[in-house]
C-alpha cells in the first residue's frame, strides 16, 4: 500500500495539517479544493490560505463560515431570511 503524501490516517496528523494540503496542491498544480464534510469544510483560515495560493475553495466563504460558526451570530442571521 502506498503511503499518504498528507500523513498518518489520524485526521489530526494529515488531513487538518493545512500546510501539507497546499504543498500537495501546488505540487499537483491544482486549480481548485473540495474539503469534504467537515473538518476543513469549517475553518476559514483555510479557504483565506488557499485563495493566496490562487486555488479556489469550492465551498462556503470565509464570512459564511465564520458567521455560522458563531451561535448567537447564526440564529441572528437565520432570523433575519
Amino acid at each position: 500500500m502506498k503511503p499518504s503524501v498528507l500523513g498518518p490516517a489520524q485526521a489530526k496528523q494529515s488531513y487538518l495539517k493545512t500546510d501539507r494540503i497546499l504543498s500537495a496542491a501546488e505540487i499537483g498544480d491544482v486549480d481548485a479544493i473540495h474539503p469534504g464534510c467537515g473538518f476543513l469544510s469549517e475553518n476559514a483560515n483555510f479557504v483565506e490560505q488557499c485563495a493566496s495560493c490562487n486555488i479556489k475553495f469550492i465551498g462556503s466563504s470565509p464570512k459564511a463560515i465564520r458567521s455560522m460558526g458563531a451561535k448567537a451570530c447564526a440564529k441572528q442571521l437565520a432570523k433575519s431570511m
